[in-house]
């Protein structure tokens, strides 16, 4: 027998809170390893290059504090494009990393008739074998990150028109807006789940995740206030050391003291980007907790919800897992 040695949950049922957790805690336990390497090997090469235009964006901008320069069009450069490129590897790493958890989580959860696992050792698979499944997870990931950032971009468009026309921003609107906000970004999370484990349109999907999320609202705030909890104490706790020498670099700009120097030695610098890339690579081992989460609320809640009548069974991953074998390596 493999790894995976216990009966399989199905990943379309109802569930308590006490289940998704559990499920949750499960499928890290089971996969921690297969998990840890794909994202290793895919996130890790982007996040040390997202450090390195980090700790550029931190230490231009306390420089240009401490040495009081008047180029501040050089300054906002400088800053706009590292900071933009520090976007866009955090886009291109969120697409690695759904097309990743979410690959594996179909493998994990492909049953056979008896409920047996398909794959029973998925701690032996290389990472050349799981490229196939990652690939055909990569268009479900970019309609997720498209279909965020038109719902952060449509809310505040909103948020400014609404302003605008009633030609007021006192607190009273602004807090009820605020509110109104929030209240949409359990909904919207049901996105990245739901066009991972449907074959969806954009359109339809957004309709169905707000559907479910609105629906299932209580739920979905339940298990990413826990789950985001925890891996927020240990991504916090991680990133004490970058926090402490971003702040040396602050303090010493600030009172404008010989010691800066010493913060751009190279031996600071080092110190510095090692502990950056700790900081963004832990954070994306993190948020990876919270995407199984936010996917066994959705299998939730198409078991609760069943509002299309979608065939919900685990067989259907097998056709992902046959399908992506078909595939040609590369």
């Amino acid at each position: 027998m493999g790894f995976i040695k216990h009966q399989i949950s199905p990943f379309f049922r109802r569930r308590k809170f006490s289940d998704k957790f559990s499920d949750t805690t499960d499928f890290i336990t089971a996969n921690w390893r297969p998990l840890l390497k794909m994202l290793t090997i895919a996130i890790l090469p982007v996040c040390a290059i997202q450090a390195l235009s980090l700790n550029n964006l931190t230490s231009m901008m306390y420089g240009e504090l401490a040495s009081d320069s008047d180029d501040t069009m050089g300054i906002l450069v400088g800053f706009g494009l590292n900071y933009g490129a520090t976007m866009i590897l955090g886009m291109i790493a969120s697409l690695f990393l759904l097309s990743i958890v979410y690959a594996l989580m179909k493998l994990y959860h492909a049953t056979n008739e008896d409920g047996t696992p398909v794959n029973e050792d998925l701690t032996k698979m290389t990472f050349k074998e799981f490229l196939p499944y990652a690939r055909r997870q990569m268009g479900a990931a970019w309609k997720s990150v498209l279909a965020f950032m038109l719902f952060f971009v449509v809310n505040i468009l909103l948020v400014v028109a609404i302003i605008a026309v009633l030609q007021a921003a006192n607190i009273g609107v602004f807090m009820i807006l605020f509110a109104w906000f929030v209240a949409l970004i359990p909904p919207a999370m049901m996105l990245i789940p739901v066009y991972s484990f449907e074959p969806i349109g954009f359109w339809a999907g957004m309709r169905k995740a707000f559907v479910y999320g609105f629906k299932t609202w209580g739920g979905i705030v339940a298990i990413t206030f826990v789950v985001g909890l925890i891996t927020n104490v240990i991504c916090g706790f991680l990133s004490v050391p970058y926090m402490l020498t971003a702040m040396a670099k602050a303090f010493l700009a600030i009172e404008n003291s010989d010691g800066f120097s010493f913060v751009n030695s190279t031996w600071f610098s080092l110190i510095s980007y090692l502990s950056a890339l700790l900081y963004i690579y832990v954070c994306y081992v993190g948020y990876s907790a919270l995407l199984i989460a936010i996917a066994y609320q959705y299998g939730h809640a198409c078991s609760a919800l069943d509002i299309d009548n979608f065939d919900h069974e685990d067989k259907d991953f097998d056709d992902f897992d046959k399908d992506a074998t078909n595939e040609d390596n590369f």
